[in-house]
């Protein structure tokens, strides 16, 4: 109860002593509601205290740990820029090699047309090689039978050779004086047309065409003969059987160049008779005339 100064001294002496006595119990109870205040205030405070440390044990570990978690931080970010500039050399050195390999590719692929065409190349040339061998079979197979008729007349020959060497040796001199005869008598006669073309008629030539295979005849018949009285014996010693076989094959020799002489003057009468048939035209009217 708020009263002021002059209603106080207004108020009579027993009521001052009862308002005294009424805020003398109020002044205890509030003393003793603010003891119980008071330690109250001092248990929060102690409690607030008691947390206040703990929150500053909880911050200094939380600094301590955001140190570390710094410092972690630091070493992961420098870690991962190493790491970074690390694999950015790799992926250059990945760059080079892959611009390589396309290259190597490249050239692979350019060396892989170059063999497909030579493949290609190959395989024609193949292919022709195959006909030509095909050919070349043919032509071997043909060589192969003239090999063996050639052998086979070659056999006959030897066969034939080795029945002469059992007949009785001949001697050369007759013969080259037989192929001498037979030189002459060729010369004359293909000399003897050509001076008197003009006079010449078909009766003319055949008859000199009869006349030269009769001479011819006539030739070989004196050659055979001479060759028959041409003969001389055989013994029975290695040295004169060896000289025989020379003197066989010397003579064997000289009648084969014989009868190529003779040949060789046959187509020169031959072709004499074909320039006489070629100028007949011309020289039969002069014999009408």
């Amino acid at each position: 109860m708020d009263l002021s100064d002059e209603q106080i001294r207004a108020l009579p002496h027993n009521e001052l002593i009862a308002q005294f006595l009424q805020m003398k119990e109020e002044f205890i109870d509030y003393q003793t509601s603010s003891s119980e205040i008071e330690k109250m205030l001092d248990a929060e405070v102690d409690d607030l205290k008691n947390r206040l440390k703990r929150a500053e044990t909880r911050l200094q570990q939380a600094t301590t740990e955001c140190e570390r978690n710094k410092a972690r931080h630091e070493e992961a970010r420098a870690q991962s820029a190493q790491l970074e500039e690390q694999l950015r050399r790799e992926n250059a050195t990945l760059r080079e090699k892959c611009e390589q390999q396309r290259e190597t590719i490249r050239k692979l692929e350019q060396k892989n047309d170059k063999l497909e065409m030579s493949e290609r190349n190959k395989e024609f040339m193949t292919m022709d090689l195959g006909g030509k061998l095909d050919s070349a079979i043919e032509k071997i197979a043909i060589l192969e039978s003239q090999l063996y008729e050639r052998q086979l007349a070659a056999e006959e020959m030897h066969r034939l050779r080795e029945e002469r060497t059992e007949r009785p040796r001949l001697v050369v001199e007759p013969l080259r004086e037989v192929k001498n005869e037979l030189m002459v008598a060729g010369t004359s006669k293909s000399q003897g047309p050509s001076t008197e073309v003009d006079d010449v008629t078909m009766e003319d030539v055949e008859d000199k065409k009869q006349q030269q295979s009769h001479a011819n005849d006539i030739c070989m018949e004196e050659a055979m003969t001479r060759m028959d009285e041409c003969r001389i014996g055989t013994t029975s010693n290695d040295k004169k059987s060896r000289f025989q076989d020379r003197r066989a094959s010397s003579a064997s020799g000289c009648v084969n160049r014989i009868l190529k002489d003779v040949m060789s003057k046959v187509e020169r009468l031959e072709t004499l008779l074909s320039t006489i048939r070629v100028s007949q035209p011309s020289t039969k009217p002069i014999i009408a005339s």
